[in-house]
């Protein structure tokens, strides 16, 4: 069972980290299949964690856009999705 409170806290440079991992192992693969790969690690993972995927959706919202809007580390996430894939 995962621990709530290290979700809701987790660390934004890391999460951004393991996305940019994560990206970069699908970039061998075409759009259509990246998202398909991508949605069914995400639902199979949080299907062994017994997490809701709406609820892990929240959370990871809340982490890339914090409170003073969208984080640095999110954001060099997403031009690494604009100009890689």
């Amino acid at each position: 069972m995962l621990n709530h409170d290290r979700l809701n806290n987790a660390d934004e440079a890391a999460v951004a980290n393991s996305a940019m991992q994560v990206v970069d192992a699908l970039q061998r693969f075409t759009p259509e299949v990246q998202m398909l790969g991508l949605t069914a690690a995400f639902m199979l993972l949080a299907k062994r964690h017994r997490q809701h995927p709406g609820d892990l959706f929240l959370t990871t919202d809340n982490i890339i856009h914090g409170v003073e809007g969208e984080r640095p580390e999110c954001r060099a996430v997403e031009m690494y999705l604009e100009n890689e894939l």
